[in-house]
């Protein structure tokens, strides 16, 4: 009987891509001028970390961060929705 393993690999370059595209385009936003926001990869634990002043900036900043997934064809890798 034949078998395959489907192995499902993310370039962490483009996960980087789309990070660093993120935080370039949050400053240029109304909405989020004179807050804190961070965007953070954790490469070792192939992690993105959020931090955002409240619900509603966390809330459009994660619509933020999957258009860049989005453009970079990383959405069905990492399962954004």
């Amino acid at each position: 009987m034949r078998s395959f393993d489907i192995v499902n690999r993310i370039d962490l370059r483009e996960v980087d891509n789309a990070v660093n595209n993120t935080l370039k385009e949050v400053p240029r936003r109304y909405d989020f001028r004179d807050t804190n926001i961070q965007v953070n990869l954790n490469k070792r634990d192939q992690k993105i970390n959020l931090i955002a002043g409240s619900d509603r900036q966390m809330e459009t900043l994660q619509a933020v961060g999957h258009a860049q997934i989005a453009k970079n064809h990383l959405a069905a890798a990492i399962g954004s929705p």
